[in-house]
């Protein structure tokens, strides 16, 4: 089970810093609202924090030419989660024929793909697709 919530990140309260505050005071309200929702074991995504990181890091590298942010598909094949990092303009990397067919079907524009030791065929394959080749090795 996945749950996907949009929430604003808590707030410290009275000076409190990172690893001060209990678990009720440091997850978002929103989460813990709909904790009775949960039947099973979930992942739960807190979207506004994973937007707030992309737009930090992004800030970040500005001053930093011919950048742009890839998410590793291999970390998570999530398809609402990998949708909605598309829809956000990152770019996915991949190191498989299934992470490949995970990005496109997301709706990443941006492809690299990623391995040490790709067959011939495989590079074949992702060009075909439209992604970019990193040899890691030659």
């Amino acid at each position: 089970m996945a749950i996907m919530l949009s929430s604003k990140p808590a707030a410290r309260q009275n000076g409190q810093q990172p690893g001060d505050a209990s678990i009720t005071t440091a997850v978002p309200s929103p989460i813990l609202d709909r904790v009775s929702e949960i039947t099973s074991p979930a992942i739960i995504y807190d979207l506004a924090a994973v937007t707030q990181t992309i737009q930090q890091l992004r800030q970040d590298l500005q001053m930093v030419a011919n950048t742009a942010l890839y998410f590793s598909v291999k970390a998570n094949r999530n398809p609402q989660v990998l949708s909605f990092l598309a829809d956000l303009g990152l770019g996915a990397d991949v190191a498989s024929m299934v992470e490949l067919e995970a990005a496109t079907t997301a709706g990443f524009k941006a492809i690299c793909a990623t391995s040490p030791g790709f067959s011939a065929s495989e590079v074949q394959q992702f060009t075909g697709a439209g992604a970019r080749v990193n040899c890691c090795s030659v």
